[in-house]
């Protein structure tokens, strides 16, 4: 267990992990997730992934609604999952397998919903 713990601790060094959850759906947690995302990049200026933990559906109607590019990233099942809209990058639908690679990109702060 202590060499796992030191596998995750090297990608998440300097890095700020906020997670938003709820007690029911519609109560607002991804609106939340969402508008501290703009504030940090607009505000803070720093590089934000928001994560959508699980499958809520959530991410998938923003992506039919904004436009969004795709995200470049180095694996490609990640780019697959992932969109880009105004500064902030959007993961939809991850698991811990997938969390552990956005742990490796070079993100300030990524929040879970």
């Amino acid at each position: 267990m202590l060499k796992l713990k030191r596998y995750y601790t090297g990608f998440i060094k300097n890095k700020k992990i906020v997670a938003v959850t709820g007690l029911a759906q519609g109560v607002g947690t991804t609106h939340l997730a969402v508008m501290l995302a703009t504030y940090l990049t607009n505000g803070r200026h720093c590089r934000v992934a928001v994560v959508e933990y699980g499958q809520h559906g959530s991410y998938e109607q923003m992506k039919n609604v904004l436009k969004y590019k795709r995200v470049r990233l180095s694996t490609k099942a990640l780019a697959e999952h992932g969109f880009s809209a105004y500064g902030i990058d959007f993961y939809q639908s991850i698991y811990q397998s997938g969390a552990i690679g956005i742990l490796r990109e070079n993100y300030d702060v990524i929040i879970i919903d």
